[in-house]
């Protein structure tokens, strides 16, 4: 197969050219992915900046709004007593390179009949992996700045089987509500929320938006430097094929 470029004849193979198709192709795919996803963290950081302008409601007040408002990203406010007995480890975390648990405890509001989950944040695990580390949850709790998390809490996890066991704390892969509320016998909120202040040892780490826009366009960037720059390679090959076989 040959290609005329300003009165030169490049010569190449059509395994060469199928081989630059799809090379090319795939890194202009995976910029158009970069740059959807971007797009879509601009969206939510537009989202959760217009939420934040709203300043902090009462938790009272985010239960009676529509329940078509999506409540994601929602500066809430409460108080109440902890279930100081019946808490989840959330297994698999990592903060600054460190293995731990997110410790999650049952609050019962003041003036709301269900119960919510709060997830408090990052602990350390132990060095044996049978040793879970010892808590110690107050009596009471006020949450002047959280965040609310709806929709789907399980994100990524290594396993969906559930360890068996009748004894609190219990260890857990992944947040699934239903079965939560099936484990402690009690109705909870339809969301979790985010405490940003320190408590029982536990350090706040939650980021509704992990990696920034920017970086993301900046892969798409680098996507299509790499896929122009295979064009260029193969061309280049293509010319000096011909060349050594004059």
């Amino acid at each position: 197969m040959d290609i005329k470029l300003k009165k030169q004849t490049v010569y190449f193979s059509p395994f060469a050219l199928l081989v630059a198709v799809v090379i090319v192709g795939t890194c202009l795919a995976l910029a158009y992915w970069q740059l959807q996803r971007g797009t879509t963290k601009q969206y939510k950081l537009n989202y959760l900046n217009e939420k934040a302008l709203q300043g902090v409601m009462s938790l009272k007040s985010v239960l009676e709004l529509p329940s078509k408002v999506d409540k994601n990203g929602v500066l809430v406010s409460f108080a109440g007593q902890v279930d100081k007995q019946r808490y989840w480890l959330l297994d698999n975390r990592t903060l600054n390179g460190q293995v731990g648990y997110d410790l999650l405890v049952l609050v019962k509001v003041t003036d709301i009949d269900k119960y919510l989950l709060v997830n408090l944040g990052w602990t350390p695990a132990s060095h044996l992996r049978s040793e879970l580390p010892a808590i110690v949850l107050p009596e009471q709790i006020l949450l002047s700045n959280a965040v609310i998390k709806a929709g789907d809490l399980a994100g990524f996890y290594l396993s969906s089987k559930a360890e068996k066991t009748d004894h609190w704390p219990k260890r857990i892969q992944f947040i699934d509500l239903q079965q939560l509320e099936l484990s402690v016998s009690a109705e909870l909120l339809p969301f979790m929320v985010y405490a940003q202040d320190a408590i029982a040892g536990a350090t706040p780490h939650y980021q509704p938006v992990v990696m920034s826009p920017q970086k993301h366009y900046a892969y798409a960037v680098q996507w299509c430097l790499i896929g122009f720059a295979a064009l260029v390679i193969f061309f280049y090959a293509a010319k000096k094929e011909v060349a050594n076989e004059k």
